[in-house]
């Protein structure tokens, strides 16, 4: 991995880490552990398709929190100006 990419991803982590301790007084109705909601890692993905994009794991929430994913996704572009980033939570 190119040190560009890398940097790029480490800031993306930290961007949505802090996105998740904002949320302990934003309370979005899901299932998750406000107190252990954290951004575990981010990663850039391609298919053989040619398709791309990036990712990042939120640990201590249900994996079905679409209501959590939705609301840290929609932060990340509208507020910090990433796009093309697909929210996954995990206990």
């Amino acid at each position: 991995m190119n040190k560009k990419l890398h940097n790029f991803l480490k800031k993306l982590q930290v961007t949505t880490d802090g996105i998740c301790a904002l949320n302990r007084a934003e309370p979005i109705k899901d299932a998750y552990n406000a107190a252990d909601l954290r951004c575990v890692d981010a990663e850039y993905w391609e298919n053989a398709d040619g398709d791309n994009g990036f990712r990042v794991w939120i640990s201590e929430a249900a994996p079905e929190a679409v209501n959590l994913r939705a609301h840290i996704s929609k932060r990340l572009k509208n507020e910090f100006g990433y796009k093309k980033v697909e929210v996954v939570t995990e206990w």
